[in-house]
């Protein structure tokens, strides 16, 4: 637990310093600090916060992705996902297609996540 806590700590730091070095986050940045929530944020409040942080820097600077969706649909209830995204969840995982298109301008395309998502639209996931 301490590891994780850690880690988590690190993670954090190491993200929040890229601007004050000069460094834009991107996509993929964005997505490994999707998956520091995922695995390191055990607490429902904290993870519900940081995943909505992320998504919200993420669509501001044009980095939105499928895997980032991908993960807090996994990580949220299907009412939290539609309070962060405005888009249900229910039926299935939107695709980064139904999002404005700016917010994810810049992204890198993950042709992997895209296709889980279309295999898990069509049921043969």
């Amino acid at each position: 637990e301490d590891a994780k806590k850690n880690a988590l700590q690190v993670a954090i730091s190491a993200f929040n310093s890229l601007e004050s070095l000069g460094i834009s986050a991107d996509s993929i940045t964005y997505t490994s600090m999707a998956n520091v929530i995922k695995h390191l944020v055990n607490h429902p409040d904290e993870k519900l916060n940081a995943f909505k942080g992320i998504f919200m820097r993420s669509c501001e600077h044009g980095f939105l992705n499928q895997h980032i969706i991908n993960v807090m649909a996994e990580c949220t209830t299907a009412e939290q996902f539609q309070a962060i995204t405005g888009m249900s969840s229910i039926e299935t995982v939107p695709s980064i297609d139904t999002f404005p298109s700016e917010w994810s301008a810049f992204a890198t395309v993950d042709h992997t996540a895209q296709a889980r998502q279309a295999n898990h639209a069509d049921g043969t996931n």
